[in-house]
């Protein structure tokens, strides 16, 4: 079977979503919806790690708030 040129590339917006997501989660996020869409477009590479850069992005953000819950719920009670 013969791959095509753009069958065999990488999208280079799906590692740079990657990448980002564990820095900068909600750049990702959104960069990892665009590389989706390209590469369905072009038939490139990279799909994996374009939803992979979604699930970081989102599970970084949800673990933050659920942090932030924590803590303001283990500092609101009375001070004694």
């Amino acid at each position: 079977m013969e791959t095509t040129h753009a069958e065999s590339r990488w999208n280079s917006l799906s590692i740079a979503a990657f990448v980002l997501a564990f820095v900068l989660s909600w750049v990702g996020i959104v960069l990892g919806f665009v590389a989706k869409a390209q590469i369905r477009r072009t038939q490139e590479r990279g799909t994996g790690l374009a939803t992979a850069a979604i699930v970081v992005g989102f599970v970084e953000i949800g673990l933050f708030l659920l942090g932030a819950v924590l803590f303001a719920t283990v500092n609101s009670g009375p001070h004694t």
